[in-house]
Formats: C-alpha cells, structure tokens, sequence
C-alpha cells in the first residue's frame, strides 16, 4: 500500500529546531534537502544553529535530470529519466551523508513531473526501497506556495 506522506517541510524544520538538541548551547545539526524537481534535482546541506534557530548553508548543488522527459504515449517517466534521477539522488544522499547528515534529517520532495505522471507513485516507492529516502510528494497549491516564497526570498536579498 502507498501512503502519501502528509508532513509538511515546515514541521520538518520546526522539529530540528525543537529537538532536544535545542537546549544545548551552540548545538550545530547538520540537515539536508533534495527538490526532485521537473529538470534538476537540487540538493542543500545545512548546519542548523538549534540554540540561535537559525542556519547556514554548508553546500548546494544541482544536476540536471530531465525527469519531465516522459513517455509520449503513456505519459509515464520514461526509464532514462529514471535512471538519471537514481544516480543522482544516491549521490545526493551519500554527499549529505558525507557531511555528517543523518538519514532522518535529509528531506526530499517531489514536484509535478512525478505527481502528475501515472508511474509517479512507483517511482517514489522506489526511491523509498532502493536508496532509503521517504519523498513527500508535494501538492500543486504547496509548490505554488513554495515558489512564491521562494521569489519572495530574492526579492528581499535585493533589497538588502
């Protein structure tokens, strides 16, 4: 049975910073989050100041995937596209990894192209067995939300 994963990021990020890490003094939990994107998957890692609830980011990094180029006829991601996106999130893993993240504290969420292709659902179910990554598959109104957020960000490093 699929289960669609219901936890939003900002519980995610409210947890680290409510853990109980948060009542030492200059406890630093590093984290990480993959954006399987339509294009590229993206991958952030982070060292998150639990005391001061605030973060700097320790590495970025993006490939380009094409995880939109589907099937003509079916509309299903296609099996090359697959295979470029396992690559890199087993990279993206073991990167975070390497920098000290813990399993439990990588996130990583989907966006159209799997939503909205019908071997979507497998795919996460795979990626969830294979590589031990839970993916939230994110809702139309939540990417929308999240991109405006997102233009918002830049918009005020602008101004700054």
């Amino acid at each position: 049975s699929r289960r669609r994963h219901t936890r939003s990021l900002c519980d995610w990020s409210s947890d680290v910073c409510s853990s109980d890490l948060a009542s030492s003094p200059g406890s630093i939990r590093p984290v990480a989050g993959i954006d399987i994107g339509t294009n590229s998957i993206h991958l952030l890692v982070a060292a998150v100041d639990t005391s001061l609830r605030s973060f700097s980011v320790t590495l970025t990094e993006k490939s380009t995937t094409r995880l939109g180029e589907r099937d003509p006829e079916s509309g299903d991601l296609s099996a090359d596209a697959i295979e470029r996106a396992f690559t890199t999130l087993r990279h993206c893993r073991d990167l975070a990894a390497s920098h000290g993240v813990q399993p439990g504290d990588v996130v990583t969420a989907a966006t159209s192209a799997v939503r909205e292709a019908p071997n979507g659902r497998d795919f996460l179910q795979a990626i969830q067995e294979q590589l031990g990554l839970e993916v939230d598959l994110v809702s139309g109104t939540e990417e929308a939300r999240l991109i405006y957020l997102g233009v918002l960000s830049e918009i005020g490093r602008a101004h700054v």
